[in-house]
C-alpha cells in the first residue's frame, strides 16, 4: 500500500507541478493555486506516509474527497463519450479505477493519522 500510494502521489505532484509552471506563463491569475494546492495536499500525505510530519486528518480527507470527485467526473466523461467510441472507450474507466483507488488509500492513511480516544 505505502508503495503504490508513494507511486501515486509523485506521479500527482510531477504533473500538478507541470500544469502550474504551464500556467505561470498564461494570464490565468487564481487558475495557478489550484494545482499548487493538490500538489499541497500530496506532500502532506507524503509526510503523513513516511512521518516526517505531524499531519492532521482532515488534509488528507480533503484529498480522498478531491480524488473521489475526480473519479466521479472521470466516470461521466467517460461514459457521455462512449457511445461514440465503442469498446475503444473502455480504457476511460481505468484513470477511474486508479483515481478512486488512490481516494481509498488516502483514506486508509488518513485514519492512521485520526486521533485516538
Amino acid at each position: 500500500m505505502k508503495v503504490i500510494l508513494t507511486i501515486m502521489c509523485v506521479c500527482v505532484i510531477i504533473f500538478g507541478g507541470s500544469c502550474a509552471f504551464l500556467l505561470v506563463g498564461q494570464s490565468v491569475g487564481i487558475l495557478i493555486l489550484l494545482p499548487l494546492a493538490v500538489v499541497a495536499l500530496n506532500l502532506a500525505v507524503l509526510g503523513a506516509l513516511y512521518s516526517w510530519a505531524n499531519v492532521p486528518a482532515w488534509p488528507l480527507y480533503l484529498l480522498a474527497v478531491i480524488d473521489f470527485a475526480l473519479a466521479a467526473t472521470t466516470g461521466v466523461t467517460t461514459l457521455y463519450f462512449i457511445q461514440d467510441s465503442g469498446g475503444a472507450a473502455l480504457l476511460g474507466f481505468l484513470p477511474v479505477a486508479i483515481a478512486a483507488f488512490k481516494g481509498y488509500l488516502t483514506i486508509q492513511v488518513a485514519k492512521t493519522r485520526a486521533p485516538q480516544p
